[in-house]
């Protein structure tokens, strides 16, 4: 065989390097782009779930507001008015506090005080 026609078979020593060189760099590119998706998704869930909690807690807080303006006009006393708020009571679930312009620090739906400097 003359030496034109060998060259054109022969294969560079490069080739059998480079061709898995690549499909290993192309694969992790592949798996560094779900991950980035799947975090991505992830904290835009987050965010959705959150904002749907905070929606939640704001439609409560109204619900609540209005029983407690409206109970306002009847109670004659606070245990009267607490009492009548019992049904919104979740023990280790929330705490639904109640303040008066008169009086530091809130009123829990069992009748303890409790002070909240951040809060107030």
């Amino acid at each position: 065989m003359s030496p034109d026609v060998r060259s054109r078979y022969e294969v560079p020593l490069e080739a059998p390097l480079r061709r898995p060189l690549v499909l290993l760099i192309a694969m992790a590119l592949a798996v560094a782009s779900v991950g980035a998706l799947a975090r991505w998704d992830s904290a835009r869930e987050s965010a959705e779930a959150l904002e749907d909690f905070g929606s939640a807690q704001a439609t409560l807080a109204a619900s609540i507001a209005s029983n407690l303006s409206t109970r306002l006009e009847v109670a004659h006393s606070e245990q009267e008015l607490l009492a009548g708020l019992s049904w919104m009571a979740r023990p280790n679930e929330s705490l639904l506090l109640v303040s008066q312009p008169s009086k530091p620090g809130f009123v829990a739906l069992d009748g303890r005080r409790i002070a909240s400097p951040p809060l107030q």
